[in-house]
């Protein structure tokens, strides 16, 4: 089968609607079925099906983005844990 070509907002359009299914199959499981999972199966299913392997260039995901965000998301995850239960862990 012949890989679609897409351009860049179809890519993270279609980046997003992988993460919006995977939340949506993690609520309804109880997050018994965790949401990095889904978006695992789905995108390697999506690579040997009908997506492109250079999705996450095409959407713009680059290596320094990733980073950027990664430790922006940590920082946050910092901020939601209070210190009372920061200092009981």
């Amino acid at each position: 089968m012949e890989k679609i070509q897409l351009t860049q907002f179809a890519a993270l359009s279609i980046l997003f609607g992988i993460m919006v299914i995977s939340e949506l199959v993690a609520k309804s499981t109880g997050g018994k079925v965790p949401g990095a999972f889904t978006i695992s199966v789905l995108l390697l299913a999506g690579y040997w099906t009908i997506l492109p392997t250079d999705l996450m260039e095409t959407a713009g995901l680059t290596p320094t983005l990733f980073s950027m965000v990664v430790s922006m998301l940590v920082t946050h995850l910092g901020t939601l844990i209070g210190r009372q239960q920061m200092i009981s862990h």
